[in-house]
């Protein structure tokens, strides 16, 4: 009885934070600043990676319109070389601190 009364609990428990996981909520938009700073300052113009990084989660903390931007930016870079993701910097947020 215990092991069932356990499972039922675990289920639920899995049901209840799956939602949690969606692309709409803040743990599913994560967002990789630090990646998006370095493959800016690799592939566009150079910039102070550490404060890109640091302005541009302030603004996804503070702009969800922003932080999905990021997030799609972030997916859209991942992976490819300068040259493959040249079509996603137009869709991707303002970056910040573009001067080094």
């Amino acid at each position: 009885m215990k092991t069932l009364t356990a499972s039922g609990i675990l289920a639920s428990a899995v049901f209840l934070l799956a939602p949690g996981c969606a692309r709409d909520s803040e743990a599913g938009r994560t967002v990789d600043c630090a990646s998006i700073c370095s493959r800016y300052s690799e592939c566009i113009e150079e910039v102070d990676v550490s404060s890109c990084t640091s302005e541009c989660e302030d603004k996804a903390d503070a702009d969800s319109s922003y932080q999905e931007s990021a997030a799609a930016c972030t997916e859209c870079t991942d992976d490819r070389t300068c040259k493959e993701a040249e079509s996603c910097w137009a869709s991707c947020p303002d970056m910040p601190a573009v001067s080094t």
